[in-house]
């Protein structure tokens, strides 16, 4: 199988052993990719109150640099994955992703976990099929979700699904 990786002036060099988004079988699969600039500083790393609609930002915007430089669009992608370091701050992510990513939304699935550099509390990771856009699948008796995301998406011979919640068909939580 060939696989390709990025190198890109618009990211800082990789500051540890992984590459920041490789192509490889039909997909590109990107690092878990953290707000920082292009010298590697960690945007809105304010102490003791870190903007988190500034790290989230960043962190789509230097994704879809990564995907860019494979050739591929982050409008393409099938599932995307955001980890908080606070869960708190969701509602914070949820309103910058809902900003810069369009419909149909990619599936999604969003966890609170500690992340590796220090000021870092948001990390978004994508799989992305290179052939073109994924499409939506809707599954009967899900209620739509309140959050930015697919319940399902087809790429090719894949399907990826969201993270799920226990909901009734109104959608409120059981």
């Amino acid at each position: 199988m060939t696989r390709s990786v990025i190198g890109s002036k618009a990211l800082p060099p990789v500051p540890r052993p992984y590459s920041y988004a490789v192509k490889a079988g039909g997909f590109v699969f990107t690092a878990g990719l953290i707000g920082f600039d292009t010298t590697g500083a960690i945007v809105g790393a304010t102490s003791g109150r870190p903007d988190v609609a500034a790290q989230s930002r960043r962190a789509l915007e230097n994704l879809t640099v990564a995907l860019d430089a494979l050739g591929v669009p982050f409008a393409h992608a099938a599932q995307v994955k955001g980890y908080l370091t606070d869960f708190r701050h969701r509602d914070a992510y949820n309103t910058v992703y809902r900003e810069m990513v369009k419909p149909p939304w990619p599936t999604r699935a969003t966890v609170g976990a500690a992340l590796v550099r220090d000021h870092a509390i948001v990390e978004i990771e994508a799989i992305v099929p290179v052939a073109g856009p994924a499409e939506e699948i809707r599954a009967s008796g899900l209620a739509p979700s309140k959050n930015p995301l697919s319940h399902g998406m087809r790429a090719g011979d894949l399907v990826f699904v969201s993270g799920q919640v226990a909901r009734d068909p109104r959608g409120e939580l059981v």
